[in-house]
């Protein structure tokens, strides 16, 4: 993923698409303008851009009209539409044509560079999986190419050998009863056995999701040692710690819905929505509740930089009402880091995993170092795009699952014996 997206604006309007480009160009250096949408045409013949940003009003064509020209040029490009006054068929022909957001001016600065921030993390991913397989598929026809070849020279019994092998192999592939999967990882250092302990977590996890284990009522996942503490936290949980939290008790597929809530979890939120007023009305948190008890949502655009795992300085104030409700209640806290399903890799972060898992371990080693709450109150995890609160198939949906969860656990969950773990 390059540093910085190659941009087209293209409007005809020169007061206000001299505007935009020079915004733009501020914090994208590589902005271009077209005037109508032949130029614009032309270019996304010649060149290559990551973003196109079109008015939907310009002259001898619709912008939705120049998206569904450039797709049937294979422009790859992610196109965010704009407009004055939009006509209901601009908002269909953007779902139609695979648009991936829709501005209506006038918008602030800050939105539309959040835009280009998202259509480029979703372009690179999907940039990312299409060279991905076409490498799959050129291995796979080379294998193919080399085993014909190979076919081909052998006579007699040797051919007939084969062909009895690769069919009991694939009889065998396809019996999925007798399947085992082994992954084997060896560490010499402190840094390397939490990878491992990670990574067996990671796995077992996946295998649970999939139906493979049972249920974690009586399968508790594999979690890291005492060997890699955090600070005072231990960050990702032991075996006894993750029975003390629930976690996995019951496992989560799909979108997660609310539940009833009790006396204790009402009190609570009635607490927090008066403490997190303004957040709340700028849709930067979210509350639902749960059989485990209450989840405050802690949203990307009001917590986080897109790709970032350290907090905004402007979210302090938030944090500070939030714990200052939090701080003396005897609730555990299980804060959860969670991002939507477009893959990320940049310097930093190679994966949708870490980038949850580091955004979790920052909010939970403030409340640790700045608030001074008790260690043994907190747990952190990181889940990926694995647990999404929206659909991940429009904008307004993805921004809504990059968010960090503080999850809320109130009696009766502590009150009931930890369940035993069998041999």
């Amino acid at each position: 993923m390059n540093p910085t997206p190659r941009i087209l604006v293209v409007d005809d309007d020169p007061e206000g698409c001299g505007t935009l480009v020079a915004l733009l160009t501020a914090v994208f250096p590589e902005t271009e303008q077209a005037r109508d949408a032949e130029e614009a045409l032309a270019r996304l013949r010649t060149q290559v851009y990551d973003i196109v940003l079109a008015n939907v009003s310009i002259k001898g064509v619709r912008g939705t009209e120049l998206l569904q020209r450039a797709l049937e040029n294979k422009c790859d490009a992610g196109f965010i539409l704009m407009a004055d006054k939009p006509e209901p068929e601009d908002f269909t022909g953007g779902i139609r044509h695979r648009a991936m957001d829709f501005l209506v001016k006038p918008f602030p600065p800050t939105a539309v560079v959040e835009a280009v921030h998202n259509a480029y993390r979703e372009v690179a991913g999907q940039r990312e999986q299409r060279e991905l397989l076409k490498k799959l598929e050129d291995g796979l026809a080379q294998r193919t190419n080399e085993l014909d070849h190979a076919i081909q020279h052998l006579q007699g019994t040797y051919r007939a050998t084969l062909e009895a092998l690769v069919m009991a192999l694939d009889a065998r592939e396809h019996d999925t009863s007798t399947h085992s999967f082994r992954v084997r990882a060896y560490s010499s250092s402190q840094v390397d056995k939490r990878r491992v302990g990670q990574l067996a977590l990671a796995i077992q996890v996946a295998f649970q999701e999939m139906g493979v284990f049972q249920d974690s009522n009586t399968h508790v996942p594999i979690a890291n040692t005492d060997d890699m503490p955090f600070q005072k936290a231990q960050i990702i949980e032991n075996v006894d710690r993750t029975q003390q939290m629930q976690r996995f008790v019951q496992p989560m597929s799909g979108i997660l819905s609310n539940t009833a809530p009790t006396e204790a979890v009402k009190d609570i939120q009635h607490e927090l929505e008066k403490a997190l007023g303004p957040e709340i009305q700028q849709h930067f948190v979210e509350m639902r509740t749960t059989r485990e008890g209450l989840v405050v949502s802690l949203r990307e655009i009001g917590f986080f930089d897109s790709g970032s795992a350290t907090l905004r300085p402007s979210s302090e104030d938030a944090i500070d009402r939030l714990v200052s409700v939090l701080r003396n209640r005897p609730e555990m806290l299980r804060i959860e880091g969670h991002t939507d399903n477009v893959p990320i890799h940049t310097a930093r972060f190679a994966s949708n995993w870490e980038l949850s898992t580091a955004r979790a371990t920052e909010v939970i080693r403030g409340f640790i170092d700045r608030y001074h709450l008790p260690p043994e109150r907190l747990a952190a995890a990181g889940y990926g795009e694995h647990h999404p609160v929206a659909s991940n198939d429009a904008p307004e949906g993805r921004a809504r699952n990059r968010r960090v969860d503080i999850v809320i656990l109130v009696p009766p969950v502590f009150s009931s014996p930890s369940p035993k773990l069998k041999p």
